[in-house]
Parts: C-alpha cells; sequence; structure tokens
C-alpha cells in the first residue's frame, strides 16, 4: 500500500514537472477583452485589455505586454517573465524598473501576491481553454484586524489577520492570435 501511494506521489510530481516546463510556449499569443474594474456593488469602471505573451531572443524569457485603453490613451506594461525554478512553478515577473514581481505557476493559473502603498494585491492569470481570466485583488494593510489566538479548549489558537479587500478587476482575455 505505501509503495502504491509513493508511486502515484512520483508520478504526480513528474507529470506536474512535465506541465511546469510547458507553461510559457504553451500560453504564446495575443489576448483582448475588457477589464471590469469593480465598485462595492457595480462595475466602476472598463478599459481595453490586452496581452501579448511572445518569446524573446531567449528562448527561456517571454515578454509579458499588457496594454490598457483608456478615452484613447494607451498605457503599457512592458515586462519580461522568466523562469526560477520550473519544478517548483517559480517565476519572476520583471517590470524594468528595480521591480521584480514573483510568480507562482499551479494548475494553468499563474499568481503573484505583493504589498505596494499600504495595499496587498493578489493577481492571477488563468488559461481555460485558448483563454486567459485575469483578476486582480487589493486589500488594505493599514485597516487589517485581528481575531484568534490564544486558547480555546485545550487547544492553541493561531492568530488571524484580516484584511478589508479594497479593489477588484476583472478581464476575460479571447486568445486572437
Amino acid at each position: 500500500m505505501k509503495f502504491r501511494l509513493l508511486l502515484i506521489f512520483l508520478l504526480f510530481n513528474f507529470l506536474n514537472i512535465l506541465s511546469q516546463n510547458s507553461f510559457l510556449p504553451a500560453w504564446q499569443g495575443s489576448y483582448e477583452g475588457e477589464l471590469n474594474i469593480y465598485a462595492i456593488d457595480s462595475i466602476g469602471m472598463k478599459l481595453s485589455m490586452k496581452l501579448a505573451i511572445i518569446p524573446t531572443d531567449n528562448p527561456e524569457i517571454f515578454s509579458w505586454k499588457t496594454t490598457y485603453t483608456f478615452q484613447g490613451e494607451n498605457d503599457v506594461r512592458d515586462y519580461l517573465i522568466k523562469p526560477i525554478e520550473v519544478s517548483k512553478g517559480h517565476y519572476r515577473i520583471d517590470e524594468q524598473n528595480n521591480i521584480l514581481l514573483d510568480s507562482y505557476y499551479r494548475n494553468e493559473t499563474l499568481t503573484s501576491i505583493f504589498e505596494v502603498n499600504g495595499s496587498l494585491i493578489v493577481t492571477s492569470h488563468k488559461k481555460v481553454d485558448d483563454d486567459i481570466i485575469f483578476e486582480i485583488f487589493a486589500a488594505n494593510t493599514q485597516a487589517k484586524t485581528e481575531t484568534g489566538g490564544g486558547t480555546h479548549e485545550g487547544e492553541e489558537i493561531p492568530v488571524v489577520y484580516n484584511y478589508p479587500v479594497n479593489g477588484r478587476q476583472y478581464a476575460l482575455l479571447k486568445k486572437i492570435n
């Protein structure tokens, strides 16, 4: 029985490593859609959004170029993405301005979590068929609340921090080539 569990575990990890190797080439292409920026109970703003994932001269590094268009003006984010430790799904997005964002690829989803200017930001890019679902959640780190801690019925309870969510964005990006 232990041998079967070990075999299943090793097979799962081997398949996971194989899928990690194919992440960037499999996502290569151009995508576009509409970015919804949500208010509390409605869409507060809509922008045109494009994402281009294309290889560079270095076969391991890809261009990760996002273009937002609002009222005829383009805001271009020309980043690079490169593998750090593929077997662990670890990649890094280089904003080419001294900002490096660690990203992790799991189950067809690339996720980054970082803090900037008092906001905790969670971004995800999820591949669904030929398309990419892009989402951002933002939380205020300055207004966190604390719960838990101490003991309950003889069990040590950890301290848990809550952060108020103050932003959400969503886009379905359709592959165009």
